[in-house]
């Protein structure tokens, strides 16, 4: 009989989710399991090449490293049997991150303005997670410095500091902030998240940012700092100037859709169950 799910991570980088679903048909047609399969386990599918997927399956640890260097784990896992795990400690070299970052040189993480990415993760903070009531973050958008003394500045992040999520822009236009739910119901559970990023300095910018399905935060117009070239995406753990004892919080199912035909399905976790 054909394992399906191992026949669907072999040369992931290069199969869409469409292409996914026919293997799949095709396996399940095979195993004797095509019709529950097609009935319970299928959602939409998606359409476009991915730019990105990181699952980090077999325990490679496939994005660079920004600050403390996450590692592979199987302590948790949205799907598969690995994921992204991000330590920080007080006595961590360098103090306030532990991120992973895209591959390749900055120009080739950088977003070009005007275009649209769509940014697709699962984040899990572990059931005992202490609410520092200060500033921390999971994800963010960090912009690149292009003159002295200028620090870079981080357009889009996603918080939960406080106790509550937060999704807060900084543009040329202010910075905006919508506050959430409460973190404590999401301790200990896998939390989706889908990002749409069209940045821009001008009117035709847009970002939508979406956990677990439900629409929380929506801008339209200018939506970063004014730099000369867009932000790059980092995922892990960073903290404000405080000490923390210590934090661990999971990363799982990075994908990464650009361009006009790219759209939610193509990168939301929940539609590679």
């Amino acid at each position: 009989m054909w394992n399906a799910s191992e026949l669907l991570r072999q040369d992931k980088y290069m199969m869409t989710s469409r292409r996914k679903n026919v293997l799949l048909t095709i396996c399940l047609f095979f195993s004797g399991g095509i019709a529950p399969a097609l009935s319970e386990g299928l959602s939409e599918t998606a359409q476009v090449e991915l730019d990105y997927v990181h699952d980090f399956e077999g325990g490679v640890m496939t994005l660079n490293t920004s600050g403390n260097a996450p590692e592979a784990s199987t302590e948790e896992a949205r799907n598969g049997d690995w994921s992204m795990k991000s330590v920080l400690t007080n006595s961590s070299p360098n103090k306030k991150r532990t991120e992973g970052l895209l591959p390749g040189s900055k120009k080739d993480k950088q977003l070009l303005y005007g275009r649209d990415y769509w940014y697709g993760f699962s984040s899990k903070l572990p059931a005992d997670w202490k609410v520092p009531g200060k500033f921390e973050l999971l994800a963010q958008f960090h912009g690149v410095a292009d003159r002295p003394g200028d620090k870079g500045g981080v357009p889009l992040s996603i918080q939960m500091g406080r106790g509550t999520w937060m999704v807060r822009n900084q543009s040329v236009a202010g910075t905006r902030d919508w506050y959430g739910s409460p973190i404590t119901p999401d301790l200990g559970r896998w939390v989706d998240w889908v990002i749409h990023f069209r940045p821009s300095l001008d009117t035709d910018g847009l970002l939508e940012v979406w956990k677990g399905g439900e629409l929380i935060a929506e801008r339209k117009g200018p939506n970063t700092t004014a730099k000369k070239l867009g932000p790059y995406f980092k995922m892990g753990y960073y903290h404000g100037p405080f000490k923390i004892g210590k934090k661990v919080i999971y990363h799982d199912e990075l994908r990464v859709a650009s361009g006009p035909e790219a759209r939610y399905e193509d990168v939301d976790p929940a539609n590679y169950e």
